[in-house]
């Protein structure tokens, strides 16, 4: 009792230099915590907030209870409210190299939806930031692929065939073309005339990643078919051993995933030359589609003939069972086993 009696005194007097502290630092307006120093941020309307966002960006002493990524935040839950203010925002967004703030900036276009979509066309274009623009075109993507579309948006993209252009710009940006590509592959039908397009543009890379981006569509519901023909002429006659290899395997998976009466009329002799040249090793992305391919194929032309019967002795347990099926028009790959015991 007597320690306890001793220690009061010391406790008051502590507590009340505490408060005295705390009431000093609120005088001089020092903040305790965002939310304590500035509960109304959220309270603020669109060019409030843009005013606040500038504020941020300029202070060097970090007097501030908020930062530009806190402003940001905020912005995004007003949705299409912050339209008004996207030129200037999106300028002070283009104004950092680095893109410290795409991310936040992202995030409030996402909210807008489809009418910030020239913002986000402009960000994916044109901002120096590989990692800005690679965030961009994951949000891109978001608008316009299938397996996006069970999400819910306040405002979705309808025309999602508007974003195409744009996506074949991004094909020519060296850190991101081959996920562009894959993009365009994925979006089915909605790309294959701007890719078959693509095919005969300025830039050797961006025809290679058109013809990529065509196989990978070949898979989708619609094949590019109008694309073969060209397709075809390019692997034959392509300057570009890179675009040869590309168009190739392009044309074999677009014709392996079609019906034989769907190849344009005047193609077949090609199409069958292609197909031998496809079984090549030099082509590993299209063997099997080629195999596949030729098992429909009743009679087969002799140079495919040869090219199976050389491919049947290929190391790919995979591709001689397929060429094994073309060969001996087995229904399935099981009974085809047999054959290459």
């Amino acid at each position: 009792r007597r320690k306890s009696a001793t220690i009061a005194p010391i406790l008051r007097e502590g507590g009340m230099k505490v408060l005295a502290s705390l009431a000093l630092l609120l005088l001089l307006g020092a903040p305790l915590s965002a939310q304590e120093a500035d509960p109304g941020l959220e309270g603020l309307d669109v060019k409030e907030l843009l005013d606040r966002f500038e504020r941020a960006l300029v202070d060097e002493d970090e007097e501030l209870s908020y930062d530009p990524d806190d402003v940001l935040r905020v912005l995004s839950a007003k949705g299409q409210a912050a339209l008004p203010i996207l030129a200037a925002l999106s300028r002070h967004v283009f104004d950092d190299p680095e893109g410290t703030y795409a991310t936040g900036y992202l995030q409030v276009l996402d909210a807008i939806g489809a009418p910030a979509l020239d913002a986000m066309v402009r960000l994916l274009l044109k901002h120096r930031s590989a990692d800005a623009r690679a965030e961009a075109l994951e949000l891109l993507e978001s608008l316009v692929l299938p397996e996006y579309d069970a999400e819910p948006r306040a405002h979705p993209l309808k025309d999602k065939a508007r974003v195409v252009p744009a996506l074949i710009q991004a094909l020519s940006d060296p850190s991101l073309g081959p996920d562009v590509a894959r993009t365009l592959g994925s979006i089915g039908s909605l790309a294959h005339r701007a890719l078959l397009e693509a095919l005969d543009h300025e830039q050797l890379a961006v025809r290679v990643l058109a013809a990529r981006a065509l196989r990978d569509s070949a898979s989708s519901p619609s094949a590019p078919l109008s694309a073969l023909p060209r397709l075809s002429e390019l692997a034959e006659t392509a300057k570009s051993a890179e675009l040869r290899w590309a168009s190739l395997e392009a044309a074999a998976a677009i014709a392996a995933s079609s019906p034989l009466a769907a190849i344009p009329a005047g193609s077949e002799e090609r199409v069958t030359r292609l197909l031998a040249a496809a079984l090549s090793p030099s082509a590993p992305l299209a063997r099997r589609e080629s195999a596949a391919f030729a098992a429909r194929l009743l009679p087969k032309p002799k140079l495919l003939r040869q090219a199976l019967i050389t491919s049947s002795r290929d190391k790919s347990d995979a591709l001689r069972v397929a060429v094994a099926c073309a060969l001996n028009a087995e229904p399935d790959a099981t009974s085809a086993l047999a054959l290459l015991a």
